[in-house]
């Protein structure tokens, strides 16, 4: 078990969300609040030694994350892909020497702050992996050890940390967690 005081939870937040359209998806309001607020208050709710959101550009996301008390970091490449977003978030979260990454995606609405419970409960060490299953398929939330910080930091493109999560142990989630926001029609 690692401490969240340990680990810095990054939220990525700088994808172009083609499949979304014209609209802005992460301020896009679900069940009441902008998207990318639910994820980043399952990520506030815990004592994690900073909360980080890597964002495009100056504007109403970063804003958004802000007011959820989360530091912005920008990602000036976000349009090379979500490795590039990672790479950023792991460079601003270097600052505060955490022992562990925690990656969360903006357009998850229904992580629990258990299940990031149950992440941290499951990590072992800096050369452990955690990651978050659901019917058999890896996903975010992912936590990463310290020893896998240059690995993140050499991403780059649209796979993100699909290599090291395949290696990586897994926690189940309950079903409807990992569900993303792609389309407007994944609204409900």
């Amino acid at each position: 078990m690692i401490e969240a005081s340990r680990v810095a939870a990054i939220v990525l937040a700088a994808g172009a969300s083609r499949r979304f359209g014209d609209a802005d998806k992460l301020s896009t309001s679900y069940r009441g609040r902008p998207l990318v607020t639910w994820a980043a208050r399952a990520a506030t709710a815990l004592p994690f030694r900073v909360v980080i959101g890597v964002v495009r550009e100056e504007g109403t996301v970063a804003a958004l994350l802000r007011e959820s008390g989360v530091k912005v970091s920008f990602n000036a490449a976000a349009e090379r892909g979500m490795g590039s977003s990672i790479a950023a978030g792991v460079t601003a979260a270097a600052a505060f020497d955490p022992d562990a990454c925690l990656i969360l995606l903006g357009d998850m609405p229904s992580i629990a702050t258990s299940h990031l419970g149950a992440l941290l409960a499951a990590f072992e060490g800096e050369d452990d992996a955690v990651v978050s299953m659901s019917r058999g398929r890896r996903s975010p939330p992912s936590l990463f050890g310290r020893r896998h910080f240059e690995a993140l930091l050499a991403l780059d493109g649209d796979e993100g940390a699909r290599a090291l999560a395949m290696r990586a142990k897994t926690v189940e989630a309950a079903d409807g967690v990992l569900g993303d926001i792609d389309r407007p029609a994944d609204l409900g």
